[in-house]
């Protein structure tokens, strides 16, 4: 982060950015650290965080709080469809990548047939937000008989840490799970 982004990130009163950090080329240590360094700005770590160690990992590199996404996902509160489900269950670490296909912007999201056959990032995926209803007859047609050949299926980095518990339940397991990496490591929250 340079002199420049400070000064946006001032003018617009952002006081924690998130920080995502792989999209920028950087690790989420490399760019948690980075941003953390400039002037006591305290960023939010994003990014394949789902567990305490995630957290942990995140506050001990400086960040002043970490974001979770995808292991709200199987939260009975969360509203994923029963086939996103079961594609987040049936997942990998390794299942999910940057596609354009879906939106015409690059977005993650879990392999499926629509992503493998046309490839992950395509220059004639149509521009956003046509590109959303590009795709709907064949999702359509694709969902009718049970498939998710053709959903997006978003997804973070760390599918397989989604959870299905309720989201209260999920954040007081993240609280727990994350003091006690934390008093391994010599540090409170």
């Amino acid at each position: 982060m340079n002199w420049h982004d400070r000064r946006l990130l001032d003018l617009f009163g952002i006081e924690h950015p998130i920080v995502q950090a792989p999209m920028a080329g950087m690790s989420s240590a490399q760019m948690t650290i980075a941003v953390s360094e400039v002037g006591g700005l305290g960023s939010i770590a994003a990014g394949g965080i789902g567990d305490g160690r995630g957290v942990a990992a995140a506050l001990a590199l400086g960040a002043a709080a970490a974001q979770v996404g995808t292991a709200f996902m199987l939260t009975p509160e969360a509203k994923t469809a029963p086939l996103h489900r079961a594609a987040l269950k049936a997942a990998r670490d390794d299942s999910t990548t940057l596609t354009n296909l879906f939106t015409g912007r690059p977005a993650r999201g879990i392999v499926n047939r629509f992503i493998h056959e046309v490839g992950a990032i395509s220059a004639d995926a149509p521009a956003f937000p046509p590109a959303a209803g590009a795709a709907q007859p064949l999702r359509v047609a694709a969902e009718a008989k049970g498939s998710s050949d053709f959903t997006p299926l978003w997804s973070g980095q760390a599918p397989t840490l989604a959870r299905e518990m309720p989201a209260a339940e999920l954040v007081t397991q993240l609280v727990e799970e994350t003091a006690r990496v934390l008093e391994r490591m010599g540090t409170r929250l």
